[in-house]
């Protein structure tokens, strides 16, 4: 190994270490700030909020040997991924850091200890989100991509038992409104120790291999009276302008025995597919309306199909040209300016989120 081999390495190993550092004391503060979130401890949590100010002056210091690693050794692809993803990790730990003092914070305030349900939940949910994160970060230093994929795989678990400590929540009526409050900013932050923790696999991932994450799909739900004209026209546009960036399904409330074939036969004259699914239930889609980015009412107003948007779904409504006319041609000529509208409003929502589509 020649002189520049054995200083690269050794630089390396110096952030390795650096990184192993931070991630032990981050680990250890997320142990405390749930301690003390269990027993009340308020010392403890103090002493965990000062923890916290060494962990910054190291993260510091990992920026710092990332830049003169760059500088020093100019690095090449492989070497040149590991310290941009280092450089990243670095971010996400420092967050990590603040919200295993968030939490602390939030303890000292609040004035009753958990309930024994609460407690049971919170620790089964913060035990999970920290064994992600710790299996999450051997992956990282021990370069190993298929334990990184199943770190990922705590995700779906560690959500679950954030809503399991909702529906906890929502039994503490007699509470006052803070310390509900307070109990829902310690639930947010230990949720999102899981999602940096699966960031942190992403860096993993592509660290070693070089694959990118992928973005997910946007998907959206469409809603109209009838799961008819205007919602299947909806999907067949946004189908065929967007074939790789969504997703798009529609519902409706009650079906029509209106037929609206000579309006699917003109999408097809356009280039489109007209969706051929039977009619689909709003009903049907409320238990699966968390898997969607977007529903959009066509035509109602959204109450009429939906009482409750989940948190991170956006809900719009379009109100579009009506389908009238005193015969077939001038009804033909009025669905080719819902076609039309409908078609420029998809292309900006898809575009703001997404961007263009590839070719």
């Amino acid at each position: 190994m020649s002189l520049y081999e054995q200083r690269l390495a050794q630089d390396l190993d110096t952030i390795k270490q650096t990184i192993a550092n931070v991630a032990e004391q981050i680990q250890i503060n997320l142990r405390n700030s749930l301690s003390a979130l269990k027993t009340m401890d308020k010392k403890l949590a103090y002493e965990t909020i000062l923890a916290d100010h060494p962990i910054n002056r190291q993260s510091e210091d990992i920026d710092k040997l990332c830049h003169h690693f760059v500088a020093r050794h100019l690095p090449g692809a492989g070497h040149l991924r590991f310290i941009s993803s280092v450089m990243r990790l670095n971010i996400g730990l420092e967050r990590i850091g603040d919200y295993a003092t968030s939490i602390c914070r939030e303890t000292v305030q609040i004035k009753k200890p958990l309930t024994p349900e609460l407690t049971r939940i919170m620790e089964q949910f913060a035990n999970d989100a920290f064994e992600m994160m710790h299996r999450a970060i051997q992956a990282f230093l021990e370069k190993d991509i298929e334990q990184a994929r199943e770190a990922k795989g705590f995700a779906d678990q560690v959500a679950a038992y954030l809503e399991q400590g909702m529906s906890a929540l929502e039994k503490k009526n007699d509470e006052p409104i803070e310390e509900v409050l307070r109990i829902m900013v310690i639930l947010s932050r230990i949720r999102r120790v899981a999602s940096q923790a699966k960031n942190i696999c992403e860096e993993t991932i592509f660290a070693v291999s070089g694959q990118t994450k992928k973005r997910k799909p946007v998907r959206i739900l469409f809603l109209d009276e009838d799961n008819g004209i205007y919602s299947r026209t909806a999907v067949a546009l946004a189908r065929k302008a967007f074939p790789n960036t969504g997703r798009f399904v529609s519902a409706g409330l009650n079906e029509s025995q209106t037929s609206i074939e000579p309006y699917m036969a003109y999408l097809t004259t356009q280039g489109c597919t007209p969706p051929r699914e039977v009619f689909r239930s709003v009903e049907f889609e409320k238990a699966n309306l968390n898997a969607y980015d977007v529903v959009i009412s066509l035509q109602v107003p959204m109450d009429r199909f939906l009482t409750k948007i989940p948190f991170h779904t956006v809900s719009l409504e379009w109100t579009l040209p009506t389908l009238g006319g005193e015969n077939e041609d001038q009804k033909m000529e009025r669905f080719q300016e819902i076609h039309r509208e409908i078609a420029a409003a998809v292309n900006h929502l898809m575009t703001t989120m997404r961007g263009e589509e590839a070719d």
